[in-house]
C-alpha cells in the first residue's frame, strides 16, 4: 500500500466515523420526541436514523487485516494470519457486546426520559454484533481448516469483480497455461474493497480443483475461494487421484460453499 493510498483509505476512514457519530447524535435527539404524541413520528424517524448512524460507524470501524503471518516473502505463517484474523473479529465483537450491555443496563436501571433511546441503539448493536461476528467466524474457521491441510504456494494474483457482503471472484495465474478456474472468493473480514495499491501475487493454501485460501502478503487479506462455475470443473476433481481428494476432504473442500 502506497502513502497516498494509505493516506486516503484514512481520510475516508476519518470522515466515515465523523458522519456516523453525527446521525447518532442528530437521530438521538430526535428520538427523545417518542414521549410526545403529537411528533411521535419524528422520535420513530429518529430511531432509525441513530441506528442506520452506529451501522455506519460500526462499518467504519470493522477490522482490517493486519498483515501478520503473510508478509513474510520465504517463509508465510498462515495460521498467524487465522489467528489475527479471529483476534480481529472477536475485539469488535466485544466492543459490540459493550455498547450493547451499557446501553441496556443505563436505560434499564436509570430510566430515565433522556437514556431511553440507548434501547434501540443497544439492540442494533447486539443483533447486528452477532451476526457479523458469526458470519466472519465461519469463513475465518473454513481459512483455518485449509490452512491445516496445504502448505502455502506463491501464485500470480488477477483481482477480478467485487460482490457485495465480502464476495469477489479471482484467478490465479495468467490466462493460459497454469491458471487457476476463476475463483469465487469470500473475505471473512466481509470488506467490500480490494486492497489499496495492488497486489500481483499471494500465497495460496490449497488446490485449483477444490479451491483454497488465498493471502495477499501486503494487506495481509485472507481470502476463501474455490472454482466459480463448480459443476463445470467436476471432471477435473473427479481425476485428482486419492491422495488430492483426501487432503481436499481433510480442508473440508469436497463441496462447495453454500454461501460464497
Amino acid at each position: 500500500m502506497t502513502g497516498q493510498s494509505l493516506t486516503s483509505a484514512t481520510t475516508s476512514r476519518r470522515s466515515g466515523i465523523g458522519k456516523a457519530l453525527v446521525a447518532i447524535v442528530f437521530g438521538y435527539a430526535l428520538a427523545l420526541l417518542l414521549k410526545n404524541d403529537s411528533v411521535f413520528f419524528l422520535g420513530l424517524l429518529g430511531v432509525f436514523v441513530m441506528a442506520g448512524g452506529y451501522i455506519a460507524l460500526s462499518l467504519a470501524t470493522y477490522p482490517k487485516a493486519s498483515g501478520r503471518g503473510a508478509s513474510d516473502v520465504h517463509r508465510p505463517d498462515p495460521h498467524a494470519a487465522v489467528k489475527a484474523h479471529y483476534t480481529a473479529i472477536l475485539c469488535w465483537f466485544a466492543a459490540q457486546a459493550a455498547v450493547a450491555a451499557a446501553g441496556l443496563a443505563a436505560a434499564a436501571v436509570l430510566g430515565t426520559t433522556y437514556l431511553f433511546p440507548l434501547m434501540p441503539l443497544s439492540i442494533v448493536a447486539a443483533v447486528m454484533g452477532l451476526a457479523w461476528t458469526s458470519t466472519g467466524m465461519y469463513w475465518t474457521w473454513k481459512c483455518a481448516r485449509a490452512v491445516r491441510a496445504f502448505q502455502p504456494v506463491v501464485r500470480p494474483f488477477v483481482p477480478l469483480n467485487l460482490s457485495g457482503s465480502g464476495k469477489r471472484s479471482l484467478r490465479l495465474g495468467d490466462v493460459g497455461s497454469g491458471a487457476s478456474p476463476i475463483m469465487a472468493g469470500m473475505d471473512p473480514l466481509l470488506h467490500n474493497r480490494w486492497p489499496a495499491g495492488g497486489e500481483d501475487w499471494a500465497w495460496f493454501a490449497g488446490d485449483d480443483a477444490f479451491g483454497g485460501v488465498v493471502m495477499l502478503p501486503h494487506s495481509g487479506m485472507l481470502i476463501f475461494a474455490q472454482p466459480k462455475e463448480w459443476q463445470k470443473t467436476g471432471p477435473d476433481r473427479e481425476a485428482a487421484g486419492p491422495e488430492r481428494t483426501e487432503q481436499a476432504r481433510q480442508a473440508a473442500l469436497l463441496k462447495r460453499a453454500k454461501k460464497l
